[in-house]
């Protein structure tokens, strides 16, 4: 059975939905950072919830469109004298123009593919689904102040934040940003995965996945709540419907077969591969491996390249601060370390959004990209 967006609309909506997302491109940018298209339907499609809900579909299932800002979409129509849809206008914003939309794709894309290369050595669902959870986690701190100010003025200072490239590139983000980019993750390396929003228990809007494991069966994770802490935890990982709907309301719309009972893993615990490089140490759990490997990569690197913000260790602030300078060179902070030494992480012989992949790369933990990394600095 298909569980996604798609699945639940009208044969005229998802007709409406292909078409969309065959038409959307990077190339359709134009320069007011918009892509604006009609094109003409046939069937009943008679109110304007059911336009706009089209274009939420696309998103909500598709997350590698993260260049576009979801906070922002308009949609209109023409109508027949039946009161029909005979055309649709989507308006589309994006994140940036066309160079800093492939700018995001650069420094993402190499994320995602250290992900599928880690958890192609995995044997169970269950220790990719738990890596992405880490990685999601680490990768962002939770962005109050867009949440305050949303709750408070009921608008959007920035749609980065709702997206995969607040986690991935500003190291910030809010639910709709963390679920997107938990299913980005998912989609990557074939994990059967749904975002679903909704509201918590005291009615604030609120967004998280459901996943299907091995049993066949589905639970609910929330990364954004997982990810509050100093520390990863798993109060939200892999839940059943008894105790995740305690916190989370929500209409299973798509009609997830969520299960009741927390999910039970049976098998072995699996490590991330460690680098030929990295500290003999073994551990038990991804959590304490991708810690390892954080302090190998700080002696490897000596605290000087890649340390833009000089904090003498790699962070994702580090990646998000070479991106602010490659997107925009001429506003940077004077105290970053912009030099060649610094910023050329890999050597060659300039400041570009793959050095901010590498550095990210390594933050995440990547046994592929750290492996790289090492024989091209040794």
């Amino acid at each position: 059975t298909e569980y996604s967006y798609r699945a639940v609309l009208s044969s005229v909506q998802q007709s409406a939905y292909d078409t969309i997302l065959s038409r959307i491109s990077i190339d359709s940018i134009d320069k007011d950072e918009q892509i604006i298209f009609d094109f003409y339907v046939s069937g009943e499609l008679t109110d304007t919830d059911s336009i706009a809900g089209v274009a939420w579909a696309v998103f909500r299932d598709n997350p590698d469109l993260y260049w576009f800002n979801t906070t922002s979409i308009r949609a209109g129509a023409s109508y027949n004298s039946a009161r029909n849809v005979t055309m649709l206008r989507y308006i589309f914003y994006t994140l940036g123009t066309k160079s800093e939309a492939e700018e995001f794709i650069s420094v993402i894309s190499p994320i995602e593919e250290s992900v599928v290369s880690v958890c192609s050595a995995f044997t169970y669902d269950y220790s990719k689904v738990k890596y992405i959870h880490d990685v999601i986690c680490d990768a962002a701190d939770y962005d109050d102040e867009t949440s305050e100010y949303y709750s408070e003025t009921g608008s959007i200072l920035s749609g980065n934040p709702f997206s995969p490239v607040g986690v991935f590139i500003d190291g910030s983000a809010v639910c709709q940003g963390y679920a997107l980019a938990f299913k980005l993750l998912c989609d990557d390396v074939g994990i059967d995965c749904i975002y679903q929003s909704g509201t918590t228990a005291s009615g604030v809007s609120h967004a998280w996945n459901f996943v299907e494991m091995e049993d066949g069966c589905w639970y609910c994770i929330d990364s954004t709540w997982d990810g509050q802490t100093s520390s990863t935890v798993y109060t939200y990982f892999l839940l059943g419907t008894t105790n995740f709907d305690t916190r989370h309301k929500y209409t299973n719309s798509i009609g997830v077969p969520l299960s009741s009972a927390d999910y039970t893993f049976s098998g072995t615990e699996e490590t991330t591969a460690e680098p030929a490089t990295a500290a003999e140490t073994t551990t038990e759990s991804t959590t304490e491996t991708t810690e390892t490997a954080a302090e190998t990569t700080t002696r490897a690197y000596d605290g000087v390249v890649g340390d833009i913000d000089g904090s003498g260790v790699l962070t994702a602030n580090d990646a998000a601060c070479l991106i602010a300078y490659v997107l925009n060179n001429d506003v940077v902070n004077s105290s970053w370390d912009l030099s060649l030494d610094t910023a050329d992480v890999n050597k060659d012989g300039e400041r570009t959004a793959a050095d901010a992949a590498q550095i990210l790369a390594k933050v995440l933990n990547s046994a592929y990209e750290y492996s790289e990394l090492t024989e091209e600095m040794s």
